[in-house]
């Protein structure tokens, strides 16, 4: 059977020919193509794993056999893989959430999520020399450090992009069933005010770099 041709929208391909061919061939280094291609496939895994999440059986079976298989070989890729170790020996290690905080974290997750695909837009835009032209392109995003534990990382993170964000939805977060009512969120007089979450927000931020990964936050 032979290969459709890789199909390319933007200067940049998204098939999966083009994904399974970045991803077969081995770099010792940082490969910007090979952390396009692992951005795709981290997406189409949250596809699959939110339709799960409401029912559908066909991405509940594959999920259930993926974590089965992968949980089996932990020990041997811990042996092959030294980055595997690492992040996962802290993954494995980590408390699990409480039900306000995890509901806290998802808001967190998606925000950073939707920023890292509009920073790659931009970044993709940017080297497309006429689209900077037609296409407003966000420089905030673009001068953002790649998201990682150093306190610079995190902090600019949280001050440029999760915290504002989180400020625009806050009287949408006021009504939320859980987090509208965290005690920490609440001021004297009971009433919720998200500058007091910050603390929260940051540390919620500084753990989206295990999430997200190195590798899937590449710069282009």
């Amino acid at each position: 059977m032979t290969r459709k041709p890789r199909q390319h929208s933007g200067g940049v391909s998204n098939s999966l020919d083009y994904i399974y061919s970045r991803l077969s061939k081995r770099c010792r280094g940082r490969s910007t193509q090979k952390a396009m291609a692992l951005l795709e496939v981290a997406t189409l895994l949250r596809v699959v794993a939110k339709q799960a999440q409401h029912g559908d059986k066909e991405c509940g079976y594959f999920l259930a056999e993926f974590l089965a298989i992968f949980w089996k070989t932990r020990i041997s890729l811990a042996e092959a893989n030294d980055t595997f170790q690492d992040c996962f020996s802290k993954l494995e290690s980590a408390h699990f959430p409480t039900m306000k905080n995890s509901r806290l974290r998802q808001i967190v997750s998606r925000i950073i999520a939707t920023a890292k695909s509009e920073r790659r837009r931009s970044a993709i835009m940017k080297r497309i020399s006429k689209a900077a032209f037609v296409i407003k392109l966000d420089n905030k995003l673009l001068a953002l450090p790649e998201l990682d534990l150093s306190p610079e990382s995190v902090n600019a993170w949280t001050n440029v992009v999760v915290y504002p964000r989180l400020r625009r939805m806050a009287s949408k977060l006021s009504r939320d069933p859980i987090i509208g009512k965290m005690r920490k969120a609440l001021d004297e007089n009971g009433k919720f005010q998200i500058s007091r979450l910050k603390p929260s927000i940051r540390a919620t931020v500084a753990e989206q770099r295990f999430l997200f990964g190195q590798t899937f936050t590449s710069t282009i």
